[in-house]
C-alpha cells in the first residue's frame, strides 16, 4: 500500500512526515487507491473530516472532493498527486480569520480584546453543540456546517471563537433584548438544519448555552458564562439559561469542583491502583483488582467521582475510560499478566455501546482474555443487557465475577442467572468471623453452594490473620484484602514471604483455634506474666472481685471476658494487655454490671473494651488507662458502628486516654442507641483521639446520644471526613456540660464539635466552664446542629472558637430551628468562611444577656 518506503511517500512527504504529523495536528494526509477502491487516512485527517467507524471508499472520497471544491470551508484539501491508480494529498485546517464577509472566527485573545473595548451591554454566550441522537461525535467539518446556520442568524458585527469539540463563544456587541429567547431562536434554526456530513443520511444538531453576566471585566464575564453553561448542561442538553447572580454566588465553589471532575474525565486523568488476589492454598498472586484513583493533581475520592458522574450523567464515560485504560495497562505489562487476570469493576447499567465494544475488541483483541468483569449481585441490569455481557465474555474469553455477594437481598437463583466464574464474599460477612459461629455457618453454606455449581469463592476484605485463617478453613479458593496487601500504584510481583508462609502453614496444619482459659477465684490477684508464661490466652471472670496485675511494661497477649449477668469489680494494676484476636481485650457479658478500678499505669493495645447494650461499665481509680484500637469499625470503649453500647460512667481521679482509628470509629460510645443508654464523665482528665472516614469522639454514630460531662477536663482530637466531637452524627442529642474544661480540634469535611451533625433535635446545656475549639473543614458546627431543632443554653462560660471552612456556625444552626440563650459569658469567635454565623439559628429565638462578644468573621 502507501507506506514510508514507497516512492510516492518519499517524493511528497519525506521521511520526516511522522514527526510533522505529531507536531501539527491541524495537518493530515490522505491516499486513494483507485484500482482497489481502498484508501488510507492518518489520524489527523480522520479527525479533521469527522472520520467515524469504517465508511466506504465512495463516502470518504466524496467528502474530500466536496472540501476541495468548497473554497469557503475552513477545512482545506491540497491534492499533490493524481493519476489513474493513485490520488494523494494533504488535508488541513485553514488559518483565515474570516469565514464570511460579515462573521469573524477569532482567537480567545482577540475576543477578550474586543470585549474590553466594547460595552457590557452585549450578549456573550458559551455554546456547546451536540448531535441530537447522541450516536455521532461532532468533528470540525460538522461544526463548520452548523456555523453556516449561525452566521445567517446573527448580526454582521458578531464574533465567534471556536474552542474545539463543538464548544464556541458567541459575542454580539450592543445587544439588547431577552438573551435566552434570542438564543432559543438560533437553536431552533440549528435544529431544523440537516448536517449532510453527519451519519449516512445526514443528522441534526442542537446546542446547550449559558449566558454571561453584564460585567466590565471580559475574563469575569467568561467565568460566569462557563458556570451558566455548567448549570444548563446539568439540566439536560438543549437547555439555554440566563446567568443568575444568586446561584453563581451560592454554587461557584461547587462549580470549581465540578470543573475538576469534568477535567478528570475529559482529559482522562485517571490513575489506578492494583490490589493482589491470591491463591488461598499457596499465596501466589493469581490476579489483581483494578481500583480507580484521580490523577493530574485532582484530589477526588472514587466515591466522590461516582457521585458526580451519577449526578451529571457521566457514568458511561467512566465505564468507557475504565475498560480502555485497563486494557492499555494490560498491553503495557503483558509479561506481568502472562499468567494473571485483571478484575475490572463494571457499571452494569452503562455497558459499552456496540461501537465502543467493537473498537475495544479491535484495539486489544486477545488481551481481553486477561479481564474479569466485576458486577455486583444487586446490579440494575436487565436480561437483554446481561445476555450482551455474557456473549461478549464468551466471544473474547473473558470471565465474570459477582461482587459483594451476601449483602442486601442475596439469592441463589439470581447468582445462577449470572453464572459467574468467581463469587466475591463481601467483607461484611468476613469481619470478625472467627468469633461468630452463626456467620461461619452462613459463609460455609455459601462456599459449599459456590463450589457445587463450579464457581470459585473469593474472600474479599480480609484484614486480619484470624479472618485469613478462618476463611481458608471454610474453603475459600482466593483471598483479597489489606492483610494480604493494600492497593498500590504499581503491580506487585509477590506478596511478602511472611504472609505466604502463614498461608502454607494454615493449609498444612489447619486446626481449630483452641484458647487456654484461666478461671480466677474470688478476690484473687492474677499475675499476668506468670499466666502468659503458662500459655493462657483468656481470663474468664465469674466471681465478684478479681485483680489483674503486671509490671506496667511487659505486654501480655490476653483477653478478659466477664460472665453474663455478673456484677463485679475488676482491678487493673500495671497491666499492659494486647491481643492477636479480633475480639476486644475486655468483653463485658450481657446484663453484667462491671466496675474497673484503675491503679498505676495500664494499657490496652490494639483492641478496647466492649460494652453491649444491656451491660453497664464504671471506671474508677487514681491510675491511668490508655486504650488504643485500630479496626475498620474501631471503638475504644463501647461498641462498633453497627451496635448499641450500654451505660458508660467515668469516675476516675486519674487519666483516661482513648484512641480509635478506622473507617468508622468511636472513642467512647457506639454506632446506635436502641436502648437509650447514657455516657457520663464525672471526673478525671480524658483525652480522645480518632481518625477515619466517619468518627465520633464521645457519643453515637446514628441515633440518640445522652451525654453528661462535669467536673473534668476533656481533650478531643479528630481527623475525619465526617465527625462529631461530642454528640451524634445523625439523630437526637441531649448534652449537659457543667464545670468543665473542653478542648476540641477537628479537621475534615463535615465537622461538629458539640451537638448533632445532620438533622436531629434535642438540647445542649453548658453551665460554667471553658471550651476552646479549633476546626478546619467544609461544613462546621461548633455547638449546635445542621438542619435540626436543638435548643442551646450557655451560662457563665468562656467560649473560644477558631474556624476555617465553607459554612460555619458558632452556637446555633445555619439551616434549622432551635432557640439559643447565652448569659453571663465571654464569647470569642474567629471565622474565615464563605458563609458564617456566630450566634443563633435560622428559625429560632436568640437571647444574649450580659455577655462579652468578640465575634470576627473574615476580619
Amino acid at each position: 500500500m502507501f507506506g514510508k518506503d514507497s516512492v510516492l511517500w518519499k517524493k511528497y512527504f519525506g521521511l520526516a512526515w511522522k514527526d510533522i504529523e505529531a507536531l501539527a495536528p491541524e495537518v493530515g494526509r490522505y491516499a486513494f487507491f483507485k484500482d482497489t477502491l481502498t484508501y488510507e487516512l492518518d489520524e489527523n485527517s480522520k479527525r479533521l473530516i469527522g472520520f467515524e467507524g469504517t465508511p466506504s471508499y465512495e463516502s470518504v472520497f466524496g467528502i474530500v472532493k466536496r472540501l476541495m471544491d468548497d473554497q469557503a470551508a475552513h477545512i482545506g484539501v491540497r491534492q499533490l498527486h493524481d493519476d489513474s491508480t493513485t490520488a494523494l494529498g494533504i488535508i488541513y485546517e485553514k488559518k483565515e480569520a474570516v469565514r464570511s464577509e460579515t462573521l469573524s472566527l477569532c482567537t480567545v485573545n482577540r475576543l477578550i480584546s474586543a470585549m474590553a473595548q466594547g460595552s457590557p451591554e452585549s450578549l456573550l454566550a458559551l455554546i456547546q453543540l451536540e448531535e441530537r441522537s447522541g450516536k455521532h461525535p461532532l468533528s470540525d467539518i460538522h461544526v463548520y456546517e452548523v456555523l453556516s446556520v449561525i452566521v445567517e442568524a446573527v448580526p454582521k458585527e458578531s464574533m465567534i471563537c471556536s474552542l474545539g469539540q463543538g464548544k464556541l463563544w458567541l459575542y454580539i456587541p450592543g445587544f439588547s433584548g431577552d438573551q435566552v429567547d434570542y438564543l432559543k431562536g438560533i437553536k431552533s434554526q440549528v435544529e431544523g438544519y440537516t448536517v449532510s456530513s453527519l451519519g449516512e443520511n445526514g443528522g441534526s444538531v442542537t446546542f446547550t448555552a449559558g449566558c454571561a453576566a453584564s460585567l466590565s471585566s471580559p475574563v469575569q464575564r467568561m467565568n460566569t458564562a462557563r458556570f451558566t453553561l455548567f448549570e444548563a448542561q446539568s439540566k439536560g442538553f438543549g437547555t439555554v439559561l440566563a446567568h443568575s447572580v444568586e446561584r453563581y454566588e451560592d454554587q461557584k465553589n461547587e462549580f470549581a469542583r465540578i470543573q475538576q471532575f469534568a477535567t478528570l474525565i475529559d482529559s482522562n486523568l485517571f490513575r489506578y491502583h492494583f490490589q493482589p488476589i491470591i491463591s488461598a492454598h499457596t499465596g501466589e498472586i493469581l490476579a489483581y483488582e483494578l481500583l480507580m484513583r484521580s490523577g493530574g493533581g485532582i484530589d477526588m475520592y472514587p466515591l466522590e467521582i461516582l457521585d458526580y458522574a451519577t449526578k451529571y450523567e457521566r457514568l458511561y464515560d467512566i465505564e468507557k475510560a475504565t475498560f480502555f485504560n485497563a486494557l492499555h495497562l494490560v498491553s503495557e505489562n503483558q509479561q506481568q499478566f502472562s499468567s494473571k487476570k485483571l478484575f475490572v469493576n463494571s457499571i452494569s447499567a452503562h455497558i459499552l455501546s456496540k461501537e465502543d465494544w467493537d473498537k475495544l475488541l479491535s484495539d486489544y483483541g486477545e488481551l481481553l482474555e486477561k479481564v474479569v468483569i466485576e458486577l455486583t449481585e444487586q446490579s440494575e441490569i436487565g436480561d437483554e443487557q446481561l445476555e450482551t455481557v455474557k456473549n461478549r465474555i464468551a466471544f473474547s474469553n473473558m470471565e465474570l465475577a459477582i461482587d459483594d455477594y451476601g449483602t442486601g437481598y442475596s439469592n441463589t437463583s439470581n447468582l445462577l442467572r449470572y453464572n459467574p466464574s468467581y463469587v466475591k464474599i463481601d467483607r461484611q460477612l468476613i469481619a470478625g468471623i472467627e468469633n461468630n459461629l452463626k456467620m461461619q455457618k452462613l459463609v460455609s453454606s455459601i462456599i459449599e453452594f459456590v463450589h457445587a455449581n463450579g464457581f470459585q469463592a473469593l474472600a474479599e476484605g480480609v484484614e486480619t490473620y484470624s479472618e485469613l485463617k478462618t476463611m481458608i478453613g471454610l474453603g475459600s479458593d482466593l483471598i483479597q484484602g489489606y492483610y494480604i496487601s493494600k492497593p498500590k500504584p504499581f503491580i506487585l510481583y509477590e506478596i511478602s514471604d511472611t504472609i505466604k508462609d502463614e498461608i502454607i502453614k494454615i493449609n498444612l496444619e489447619y486446626t481449630a483455634n483452641i484458647d487456654k482459659i484461666y478461671h480466677p477465684k474470688n478476690s484473687e490477684t492474677v499475675d499476668l506474666k506468670k499466666l502468659a508464661s503458662e500459655h493462657y490466652t483468656v481470663i474468664f471472670v465469674e466471681t465478684p472481685q478479681v485483680t489483674v496485675e503486671s509490671d506496667a511494661k511487659t505486654p501480655c497477649n490476653m483477653n478478659i471476658i466477664i460472665k453474663d449477668g455478673l456484677e463485679c469489680k475488676l482491678t487493673l494494676k500495671g497491666s499492659v494487655l494486647t491481643t492477636d484476636k479480633d475480639n476486644p481485650i475486655i468483653t463485658l457479658g450481657s446484663e453484667s454490671r462491671v466496675t474497673i478500678d484503675v491503679k498505676g499505669r495500664n494499657e490496652l493495645r490494639s483492641k478496647g473494651i466492649h460494652v453491649p447494650s444491656s451491660a453497664e461499665l464504671t471506671l474508677i481509680g487514681d491510675g491511668s488507662l490508655s486504650v488504643k484500637t485500630e479496626l475498620a469499625s474501631a471503638y475504644a470503649i463501647g461498641t462498633d458502628r453497627h451496635s448499641s453500647p450500654g451505660n458508660i460512667t467515668v469516675l476516675l481521679d486519674g487519666h483516661l486516654i482513648v484512641e480509635a482509628n478506622g473507617d468508622n470509629s468511636v472513642g467512647i460510645g457506639g454506632g446506635m442507641n436502641e436502648d437509650n443508654t447514657s455516657i457520663k464523665i464525672l471526673s478525671g482528665n480524658v483525652s480522645v483521639n480518632c481518625s477515619g472516614g466517619s468518627c465520633v469522639g464521645i457519643g453515637i454514630h446514628e441515633g440518640s446520644s445522652n451525654i453528661t460531662l462535669s467536673d473534668c477536663g476533656l481533650s478531643v482530637e479528630i481527623s475525619s471526613a465526617s465527625c462529631v466531637g461530642i454528640g451524634t452524627l445523625e439523630g437526637e442529642t441531649r448534652i449537659a456540660l457543667e464545670n468543665i474544661a473542653i478542648s476540641t480540634t477537628l479537621t475534615g469535611m463535615s465537622l461538629c464539635s458539640i451537638g448533632t451533625l445532620s438533622g436531629g433535635s434535642g438540647n445542649i446545656s453548658f453551665l460554667s466552664g471553658k471550651i476552646e475549639s479549633v476546626l478546619r473543614g467544609r461544613t462546621i458546627i461548633c455547638m449546635g446542629a445542621k438542619g435540626g431543632n436543638v435548643d442551646i443554653s450557655v451560662s457563665h462560660a468562656t467560649v473560644m472558637f477558631n474556624c476555617e471552612g465553607g459554612d460555619i456556625c458558632g452556637i446555633g444552626d445555619l439551616e434549622g430551628d432551635g432557640n439559643v440563650r447565652v448569659t453571663e459569658s465571654d464569647l470569642q469567635m474567629i471565622f474565615r468562611t464563605r458563609d458564617g454565623k456566630g450566634l443563633g439559628s435560622k428559625n429560632g429565638r436568640l437571647d444574649v444577656i450580659n455577655c462579652r462578644e468578640d465575634i470576627r468573621i473574615n476580619e
